[in-house]
């Protein structure tokens, strides 16, 4: 099945600054888009899941060995969910 995506407008600082500055706002807007890109993409990555697993476990640990199992369980999930939404959140603000 095909994905398609739509680019959204935004408006707010970044559109500001292109408004007022051309080719400078455009440029800063590039490269806050590449770097949420790019950590979306970390995020998204076998290791990203596998930290996001850590991560869960040791924040679970506050809740005892039932809370340790469920964060290792569920932090993969998460950490890759958030991934993919800012992968897809610096897409949508590169031009």
């Amino acid at each position: 099945m095909a994905t398609y995506r739509l680019k959204r407008k935004t408006f707010g600082l970044a559109d500001a600054a292109n408004n007022t500055l051309g080719a400078v706002g455009g440029a800063i807007k590039n490269t806050a888009g590449g770097i949420i890109e790019g950590a979306g993409k970390a995020l998204d990555s076998s290791v990203g899941g596998l930290a996001g697993r850590i991560g869960g476990a040791m924040a679970g640990s506050a809740l005892g060995p039932l809370g340790t199992i469920a964060g290792f369980a569920f932090g993969n999930k998460l950490s890759r969910g958030l991934g993919k939404g800012m992968k897809n959140a610096g897409q949508d603000m590169q031009m």
